[in-house]
């Protein structure tokens, strides 16, 4: 047996010391060691999160899309609209004001950040016990003290693998939340640019039927003056009902404007009396390609709301994969010591005994697998059936623009102008000049209303493609005879299209 001496206090000689009692002071610098080292490792795992491949990338698009939307709304200087607005600074001023447009972005962040919520791990909170044992024997207050550390009960510890599928579907989730944002934007596209169709032509109209009663009143004027003459007194009546319905129908459709421009102001934050300046002749058009292959090539992965059921499917085929992964037990390790007396390590193990459970989470996850992939096959037929209507409605505007201007709207002026000279020459009544007056007035009513026709259609076609025209290419090779452009493929990753008009 061997003896260590210490030194004592000062005036006092060198005592001895056990060799228990050496172990004893050896150990504590160990312990404590230990369980810097265990809290270390606690502190480390609590940050740790299990990403899905594809988050980082989801994250920025979030950020490049949240520039605009970040800022508090109070905080936002909106652009006023110049004195003269196009249909570019109408959208941009509504993409930067409209409400759901905001929330479907922060719905999409919030699902974003679920991701790392789901990812967490360990997913179970730490758990810190302490015990003291009461004794006659003589021992020590730390060796009479036990202290445990475990994860909570309540919640057993996931293993990485389901944690990590778990994040998996967050991700799913917050794609389908971008996909929903990206429909949200052209929702607003179409309300707002089909709106301003509408006013532009309103505004067209308004002007047309203000010089058609002008012509209007000098008829009434004409059969008034005609009754001195001889005339009838019923084409007098006539002619004084037709002005009378003329001036009604133009107050109708100036109340119509009005209505239109209070909506329009609506959409993009503004009061809606403040005055909006339209143009008195539709722009150039936005035409689309002569090669319609070129737009069903395209329409081949574009549909927005075609790319939510796809990206809903992919989120419900994680999601069964996650309760199948309930299968697997899970395992919570625990640790601890009683004073210098003795240290445990332990585990906990979670057994999937709730076997009817797991099985109706699977038959549950496997039936709203098929749900999505039945709607996603209907929606994309549907949608690519809707696409060609509006791609020939937009073709029949443009061939009737076209054949309005070109043959009918001449022929017109022709007529009316042979009506004059043969009214000159006694061949021809004043009613009948008036008549032919009216008719090139009539013909470019039709006009504009082709056009707007053709930008109205050419919106809901880059609302159901999700892509602005002047992002298509010019040309395509042309599809062989009969053939359709297939469905939306389930697992493509989608870009979102840009709206910075």
């Amino acid at each position: 047996m061997h003896a260590r001496a210490t030194k004592g206090a000062p005036g006092q000689g060198r005592r001895l010391q056990s060799p228990a009692r050496v172990l004893q002071l050896r150990r504590r610098p160990l312990r404590r060691a230990n369980a810097c080292l265990l809290a270390s490792a606690f502190l480390a795992l609590s940050g740790c999160v299990l990403s899905p491949q594809g988050a980082e990338s989801e994250r920025a698009r979030l950020a490049d899309v949240g520039k605009a939307y970040e800022p508090r709304f109070e905080e936002r200087v909106l652009a006023d609209l110049p004195d003269a607005p196009v249909w570019q600074d109408i959208l941009h001023r509504a993409f930067m004001a409209n409400g759901d447009v905001e929330g479907a972005y922060f719905r999409w962040k919030a699902a974003v950040e679920r991701i790392d919520v789901a990812g967490a791990w360990p997913n179970s909170d730490v758990s810190l016990g302490y015990e003291y044992m009461f004794s006659r024997e003589r021992m020590k207050a730390f060796d009479r003290s036990t202290f445990t550390a475990g994860f909570d009960s309540a919640m057993s510890l996931s293993l990485p693998i389901k944690v990590e599928q778990g994040a998996k579907v967050a991700l799913d989730e917050a794609r389908v939340a971008g996909e929903e944002f990206r429909v949200a934007k052209f929702d607003l596209q179409r309300a707002v640019l089909q709106t301003w169709a509408e006013y532009v032509l309103q505004e067209q109209l308004i002007a047309l039927r203000t010089e058609d009663l002008a012509i209007r009143r000098v008829q009434a004027e004409a059969a008034a003056g005609g009754v001195r003459s001889g005339r009838r007194v019923r084409d007098v009546l006539a002619a004084d009902l037709d002005l009378r319905t003329d001036e009604n129908g133009l107050l109708d459709l100036r109340s119509e404007h009005d209505q239109t421009r209070a909506k329009l102001n609506a959409l993009m934050g503004r009061p809606p009396q403040l005055p909006l300046r339209a143009p008195l002749a539709f722009p150039p058009p936005r035409e689309l390609p002569d090669d319609d292959a070129v737009l069903f090539s395209a329409a081949a992965d574009r549909f927005p709301e075609v790319a939510v059921l796809g990206r809903e499917v992919e989120g419900r085929a994680d999601a069964l994969e996650l309760a199948r992964l309930r299968w697997i037990p899970d395992i919570s390790p625990t640790l601890g010591f009683t004073g210098s007396l003795s240290q445990t390590v332990g585990l906990m193990l979670t057994l999937p005994t709730n076997i009817a459970g797991i099985r109706g989470q699977i038959r549950e996850a496997q039936a709203q697998l098929r749900a999505s992939q039945a709607m996603l096959r209907q929606r994309s037929s549907d949608r690519i059936g809707e696409y060609f209507s509006l791609l020939l409605m937009y073709r029949n505007a443009q061939r009737q623009a076209a054949v309005l201007e070109t043959a009918i709207l001449p022929a017109a002026k022709r007529l009316s102008d042979e009506q004059v000279r043969a009214y000159e020459g006694g061949a021809s009544t004043f009613a009948e000049v008036i008549e032919s007056r009216r008719l090139p007035l009539s013909i470019r009513e039709l006009i504009a209303t082709a056009h707007a026709q053709m930008d109205k259609a050419l919106v809901e076609i880059e609302c159901c493609l999700g892509l602005d025209i002047e992002q298509l290419p010019s040309a395509a090779p042309p599809l062989p005879p009969g053939e359709v452009p297939p469905a939306p493929p389930v697992n493509a990753d989608k870009q979102e299209a840009r709206h910075e008009h």
